[in-house]
C-alpha cells in the first residue's frame, strides 16, 4: 500500500515538465499517515519511477505498487517544482479501513 490517489498525467502537464505524454502518474491526494505521507510525497508530484525503472503509464505504476512486497523500501522518483527528487517509501499492508 502506498497511500495515494493517482491519475494519468495530463498532456499539458507532461509538456510543462518535459515528460512524454502518458508517462508517469500525477499524485492527486496523499493519505495522512500513509507510507507516501511518511516518505514526503505530496499532491501535485509526478511519479516518474518506482523501484528503479521509469513508469511508462499510470497502469504500470499501479501494477508495480500492487506487486511490491510489504516491508520493502522502494525508491520513488518524482518531478516536483521543475526538478527531480527521490524519496524512499517503506511499503506496508493496506489498513482494513481502506477495504483490503
Amino acid at each position: 500500500w502506498l497511500g495515494v490517489s493517482l491519475q494519468a498525467l495530463p498532456e499539458d502537464l507532461a509538456k510543462r515538465h518535459g515528460l512524454a505524454a502518458g508517462a508517469g502518474a500525477l499524485v492527486t491526494e496523499v493519505v495522512v499517515g500513509s507510507p507516501a505521507d511518511k516518505a514526503g510525497l505530496k499532491a501535485g508530484d509526478v511519479i516518474v519511477a518506482f523501484g528503479g525503472p521509469p513508469v511508462p503509464s499510470l497502469e504500470a505504476l499501479v501494477n508495480r505498487v500492487r506487486t511490491a512486497d510489504v516491508g520493502n523500501k522502494v525508491a520513488v522518483e518524482v518531478v516536483r517544482d521543475g526538478g527531480k527528487k527521490t524519496v524512499v517509501v517503506e511499503m506496508t499492508k493496506m489498513p482494513e479501513l481502506f477495504g483490503r
